[in-house]
């Protein structure tokens, strides 16, 4: 009985170590992986980092370039770069008086079609207003009309009956 019992406790003791052992390499799994993404976003922020500054870089040595290239230009063509600004400024101020132009035409015939209109309404109105006081006159004539022709009949009934 004791060796069929030291049996079933070393193999239970044997299935827990094993068990804990399994349980032990998937924390390391789990511990290896957290440890690798974290290293992953690190480096990636680095690249990042170093990118940006590479790009920082870059474009300071193309505007310093630039710069370069602009002032060894000026000192070769400084005549060639005043009469290409002169000419600029001559085309800029051209356009600008010609757009100037378009926009006060366009200003005076709206102001224009703005004016007819309010005379077509006006004469309309004073038309409409008109029509009514001639009607309001007829009117009246034609109550005046009935006013008489009762005032008549009723004399004439009276006339009849006395």
């Amino acid at each position: 009985i004791q060796s069929l019992f030291r049996g079933n406790r070393d193999r239970k003791i044997a299935i827990t170590k094993r068990e804990e052992r399994e349980a032990a390499i998937r924390l390391q799994s789990l511990f290896r992986v957290v440890r690798s993404k974290k290293a992953l976003a690190e480096a990636k922020k680095r690249r990042n980092v170093e990118e940006e500054a590479a790009i920082k870089i870059q474009n300071c040595y193309r505007q310093y370039r630039s710069h370069e290239k602009l002032l060894s230009l000026k000192d070769q063509n400084e005549d060639e770069l005043k009469k290409q600004s002169k000419a600029a400024t001559k085309i800029q101020a051209l356009f600008r008086g010609n757009s100037a132009r378009n926009l006060y035409s366009d200003l005076l015939a709206k102001q224009e079609a703005a004016i007819k209109l309010q005379a077509l309404f006006r004469g309309m109105k004073t038309r409409k207003s008109l029509d009514k006081a001639k009607s309001d006159n007829n009117k009246e004539e034609e109550a005046a009309l009935k006013i008489q022709n009762c005032y008549r009949s009723f004399k004439s009934r009276q006339a009849l009956n006395d």
